[in-house]
C-alpha cells in the first residue's frame, strides 16, 4: 500500500465563471466520496468580468463586485482545504495581477501569479495567470488576451519568472526536486488548448511562447506538470517531453481534476505523477 505521507492530492478547479451552485455541487461530491485533498489549485477565470471592460479599466464598481465574488468563491474553497492556491484569468479583477508583496507565500489562500512557493519538501509551485489573445490556424484574430495583449508581452513576464528559478546560479532547485506550473492560459500546440468549432480551421488558444519555455530542457528536467484552464471545450491531458499538461474542463459546467504525486526514485525522494483522473458533477 502507498504511505500516504509519501503522495499529495490535488483538487484542481478552473474556469469557474461565478458558478456558485457547482462549488456548492463540487463541496458535496467531496464529502460523499470521503475525497481527501491536500491541496486546491484554482487556475483563473473565478469571476467574470468582460475582457474589454478589464482592458478599459472600469467601472470601478464592476471590479469592486466581481473582486467580492472572487474573494467569496475561494473562501468557499478554503473550507475544503486550507492550502487554496489560485491566479487569475482573463476574466478576473486586474487588481489580482498586482504582486501583493506584504503577503508571504505560506499565507491562504495564495495568489501565486508571477511568484514561486514550496508547497512540500522537494517540490514547488510557479503560477501565471492570463491568456493571450486567440487565432485560428488561417490567422483570424477571435478573442482578445488579458492581461497580456500579444504572446511577446506574456514571454516577458514568462521569462521574468522562470530565469531566477531555472536558469541562474543562486536557483532555488536541488537537482531532484520536482516543480508544479500553474497557469490560466495554456501551451501552444496541445490538444488542450485547440478549440475544435470549426475542425478544419480551430482556434489556437495556447501561448507559443509558454510552449517553448517548458521545451527548455532545465524545465523538462523539473516541471512534472502544467495545470491550466481558459479553453474550455479542450478538456484533457496531452504530455510535452517529461511534463504532463492538463486541462481539466470549466468548474462553470461541472468539470475538474483531482491527481496524485508520489514520491518515487531510489531513494524515495523525487515528485512524480501517480494518477490524474477527471470528473464531472
Amino acid at each position: 500500500m502507498d504511505n500516504p505521507d509519501r503522495q499529495l492530492v490535488i483538487l484542481h478547479a478552473t474556469d469557474i465563471h461565478l458558478a456558485y451552485d457547482n462549488v456548492a455541487r463540487l463541496k458535496e461530491w467531496l464529502r460523499a466520496k470521503k475525497q481527501r485533498v491536500d491541496v486546491v489549485f484554482l487556475s483563473g477565470d473565478i469571476a467574470n468580468v468582460p475582457v474589454e471592460t478589464a482592458a478599459n479599466g472600469g467601472p470601478a464598481e464592476v471590479f469592486e463586485e466581481h473582486h467580492c465574488h472572487l474573494k467569496k468563491i475561494v473562501e468557499e474553497f478554503s473550507s475544503t482545504c486550507v492550502k487554496v492556491y489560485y491566479l487569475p484569468g482573463n476574466h478576473d479583477v486586474p487588481a489580482e495581477f498586482k504582486t501583493d508583496a506584504s503577503q508571504a507565500a505560506s499565507d491562504f489562500p495564495c495568489n501565486v501569479h508571477l511568484r514561486h512557493t514550496t508547497i512540500a519538501p522537494g517540490l514547488h509551485l510557479i503560477g501565471l495567470g492570463g491568456s493571450v489573445p486567440g487565432y485560428t490556424i488561417d490567422g483570424k484574430h477571435i478573442w482578445d488576451g488579458y492581461p497580456y495583449t500579444s504572446d511577446e508581452r506574456m514571454n516577458s513576464d514568462l521569462t521574468k519568472l522562470l530565469d531566477p528559478i531555472f536558469h541562474c546560479n543562486s536557483s532555488p532547485l536541488k537537482p531532484s526536486d520536482a516543480v508544479l506550473f500553474m497557469t490560466h492560459c495554456g501551451p501552444d500546440k496541445c490538444n488542450t488548448t485547440f478549440v475544435r468549432e470549426d475542425p478544419s480551421n480551430p482556434i489556437l488558444g495556447g501561448s507559443p511562447s509558454l510552449y517553448k519555455h517548458l521545451c527548455d530542457k532545465e524545465l523538462q528536467r523539473h516541471v512534472v506538470m502544467n495545470i491550466h484552464g481558459h479553453t474550455h471545450d479542450s478538456p484533457g491531458r496531452v504530455t510535452i517531453g517529461n511534463t504532463v499538461v492538463i486541462n481539466p474542463g470549466p468548474l462553470q459546467d461541472g468539470f475538474f481534476g483531482i491527481y496524485t504525486l508520489q514520491m518515487r526514485g531510489a531513494e524515495g525522494n523525487i515528485w512524480g505523477v501517480s494518477s490524474t483522473s477527471f470528473h464531472r458533477l
